[in-house]
């Protein structure tokens, strides 16, 4: 296992935007590996899941998911926009800076 400072960043598309981040990887290319802290850059249709989990995902993107989210020893994060925050549900822990 690696161990990071920092948390590793995992997007489903490397084209996706992300912040300052001190190790980026898609989530096929983060299959096999761990990390001590993982932050999650979701695609709609995952966010549309994190903020309500009956909603369908497609069999490759709950793969996809799955990889990513269990490529964390401690912690995964989700990153979603500001003005999303407030439609998560109460289960899930928000960080505010």
């Amino acid at each position: 296992p690696r161990s990071t400072l920092f948390p590793y960043t995992t997007l489903f598309r490397s084209a996706t935007q992300t912040a300052n981040a001190s190790s980026i990887c898609n989530f096929g290319k983060a299959k096999g590996r761990t990390y001590d802290h993982v932050l999650i850059y979701p695609v709609a249709d995952m966010a549309s899941w994190l903020q309500d989990a009956s909603t369908d995902l497609k069999p490759q993107t709950r793969s996809k998911l799955y990889v990513a989210i269990t490529r964390a020893r401690f912690s995964a994060g989700f990153v979603v926009a500001d003005n999303k925050i407030n439609e998560l549900p109460d289960t899930l822990s928000v960080w505010k800076p």
